[in-house]
C-alpha cells in the first residue's frame, strides 16, 4: 500500500518536472525568436546604411567630375 502511494508521488513529480521543463523550453524558444527578429532588423539596417554610404560616395564622385 505504501509503495503504491510512492509510485503515484513519483509519477506526479516526474510529470511536474516535465511540465516545468516544457515551460522553460517555451520561454527559451521565445527568446530565440526575438533574437532572430532583432538580427534580421539589424541586417536590414546594415544593408540600408551600406546603400546610403554608396550613394554618398557616388555623389562625391559626381561632384568631382562636375568640377
Amino acid at each position: 500500500m505504501f509503495s503504491k502511494e510512492l509510485e503515484i508521488l513519483d509519477r506526479n513529480t516526474v510529470k511536474l518536472m516535465i511540465d516545468e521543463l516544457d515551460e522553460a523550453l517555451g520561454e527559451e524558444r521565445e527568446k530565440v525568436k526575438a533574437i532572430k527578429q532583432e538580427r534580421e532588423t539589424l541586417k536590414a539596417e546594415k544593408e540600408s546604411l551600406e546603400a546610403e554610404k554608396e550613394l554618398i560616395r557616388l555623389r562625391a564622385e559626381l561632384e568631382k567630375l562636375r568640377k
